[in-house]
């Protein structure tokens, strides 16, 4: 995990994150190497964010609600286009309840997959989910100034068109 009191620690720096993947033959989400398969590349991405409030009591019921109303409600039940949900204050225990999720281990990559991507001491962070036919180039996270709050922001560099050449 990345420390603020490390001294080499340096805010306002793009640390390097990988993304992972459900694998059903082995039963547990696996570290994909980046993408460099030329699939096709889609145009079209939706983007949804979500804040689901580490205060709140009952997280992981909490998490299932966020879970099930993105899939009902919001994606309406439809064949999955491609998006990337942005979950935010993210409890950390509400993350086995993302990486035990059918749906989300049919459906998505995951980045970061637990908290030792989140500051030292945090109890909540961020979490992505990127559609699996979505090509991912990298994925890193930002750390700015130590703040009460312990910001930061997780990035997914995603390919909507391949380099000529």
């Amino acid at each position: 995990s990345y420390h603020y009191d490390d001294p080499a620690f340096q805010s306002h720096r793009l640390f390097s994150l990988k993304f992972y993947a459900y694998n059903n033959r082995r039963n547990q989400w696996k570290h994909c190497k980046r993408d460099t398969e030329k699939r096709p590349l889609h145009h079209d991405v939706s983007i949804i964010t979500w804040n689901v409030d580490f205060m709140n009591r009952r997280v992981e019921d909490r998490m299932n609600g966020v879970i099930d109303h993105l899939r009902r409600v919001v994606l309406k039940g439809r064949t999955l286009k491609p998006c990337v949900i942005l979950l935010q204050e993210v409890h950390h225990n509400a993350l086995g309840v993302l990486l035990a999720h059918p749906w989300i281990r049919k459906h998505f990559f995951i980045t970061p997959i637990d908290e030792q991507k989140w500051p030292h001491s945090a109890t909540y962070g961020n979490v992505t989910l990127i559609e699996r036919s979505i090509t991912i180039h990298e994925a890193s996270i930002l750390f700015y100034e130590p703040t009460t709050a312990m910001f930061r922001t997780v990035c997914a560099f995603l390919c909507t068109s391949w380099p000529e050449g």
